[in-house]
């Protein structure tokens, strides 16, 4: 029988300085991801963020901070769990599909992402209208 993967726990600090800062101040991690079937998934990573050097796409958000992530929640809710305030830390736990080893790894602070102006807002109309390009937080 196929191995349904590994969980891992990825201990990520939310960058001082980013691209992704919400409208409260909150920061989030440099992920995008989607609802399908039934589970949260990673279909896209920030490039130069710390996430994208841990974190794979097609890995499944499990938990955030200790709270259990299911298709009960919204993507929007995810996100809001996600997010907080700049320099603070959060601890993801991944689903890694067909993964042959589990591990936990402490990490470091990342660089502050340099700003990315959109053009006209074209690449967030593009992000709302793709499916598999979800908007990053």
């Amino acid at each position: 029988s196929k191995s349904a993967g590994t969980f891992q726990m990825f201990d990520l600090v939310r960058p001082a300085s980013s691209t992704i800062t919400t409208a409260d101040g909150k920061v989030g991690i440099g992920i995008g991801f989607v609802l399908e079937n039934n589970e949260f998934v990673i279909k896209k990573l920030l490039p130069g963020s710390e996430a994208s050097t841990k974190i794979q796409i097609g890995d499944m958000i499990k938990s955030v901070d200790g709270t259990a992530i299911t298709s009960n929640f919204s993507v929007g809710e995810v996100g809001q769990f996600i997010k907080g305030e700049p320099g603070t830390r959060v601890a993801i736990t991944v689903l890694r599909p067909g993964s042959s080893s589990q591990q936990t790894i402490p990490l470091e602070a990342p660089a502050p992402l340099g700003p990315k102006p959109l053009t006209n807002g074209h690449t967030v109309q593009q992000l709302s209208n793709t499916p598999d390009a979800p908007s990053i937080i």
